[in-house]
C-alpha cells in the first residue's frame, strides 16, 4: 500500500519540477528565426522514462500466467507513451520568423503559416496545448516549450486584436421568456 503511494508522490514531484523548470526558459535564437524548444531536464526526462518504460516491459515478462494480460497492456502504455514523448520532445519542431509560424516533424510534412493568414489562436485545456489556425492550417505547441512567452509577446505585437465578447458568470442567457 505505501510503496504505490510513494510512487505516486515521487511521481507527482517529477512532474512539478519538470514543468517548474520550463516556464523560464527562452526561445532559441538563431539566423533569421527563432525556436521553441523543450529545456534539457525535460530532454532528460523523456529518456529516463524511455528506459524505464523498458524496464517495465521486462517485469511484465516475467509476470504470473494469471497476470500476464493485465501486465503485457500496462507495459505497452509505458512504452507506446514514452514514445510518443520521445516525438514530441525530439523529432518535432515549432519556429518562427517575420513572415509567420512553421513546424515540422520526421514523419510528416513541413507547415507554415503566413501571420497575414492567421484566423485564429488559442489553448485546449483537454489535451493542454497552444494553437495557432489559418489557412487550413493548424500549429500545435506545448506550454512545456522554452519560449512560448517570447512567441506570445511576437503575436501579440503582430497580430491584430481579436475582439472576444466578454461574459461574466451571471450574464448567462435569460430562460424566463414565455414559453420556456
Amino acid at each position: 500500500m505505501l510503496v504505490p503511494l510513494a510512487c505516486g508522490l515521487v511521481a507527482a514531484a517529477l512532474v512539478w519540477l519538470l514543468q517548474a523548470r520550463a516556464r523560464g526558459g527562452s526561445a532559441t535564437r538563431a539566423r533569421g528565426y527563432r525556436e521553441l524548444t523543450f529545456p534539457q531536464s525535460l530532454r532528460i526526462g523523456v529518456l529516463v522514462l524511455v528506459v524505464f518504460s523498458f524496464v517495465i516491459v521486462y517485469a511484465a515478462a516475467q509476470a504470473r500466467p494469471d497476470q500476464a494480460l493485465t501486465a503485457s497492456i500496462v507495459s505497452a502504455c509505458f512504452v507506446v507513451g514514452s514514445f510518443y514523448l520521445v516525438w514530441c520532445v525530439f523529432l518535432t519542431r515549432v519556429w518562427w520568423t517575420r513572415d509567420g509560424i512553421g513546424s515540422r516533424h520526421v514523419f510528416g510534412r513541413e507547415r507554415f503559416l503566413r501571420w497575414d493568414d492567421v484566423e485564429a489562436g488559442g489553448y485546449l485545456a483537454w489535451c493542454q496545448v497552444f494553437y495557432v489556425r489559418g489557412a487550413g492550417t493548424r500549429i500545435w505547441y506545448s506550454p512545456m516549450h522554452a519560449g512560448p512567452r517570447a512567441l506570445h509577446r511576437y503575436m501579440a505585437r503582430r497580430l491584430d486584436p481579436v475582439r472576444v465578447p466578454m461574459m461574466r458568470l451571471h450574464d448567462g442567457p435569460d430562460h424566463t421568456e414565455p414559453g420556456r
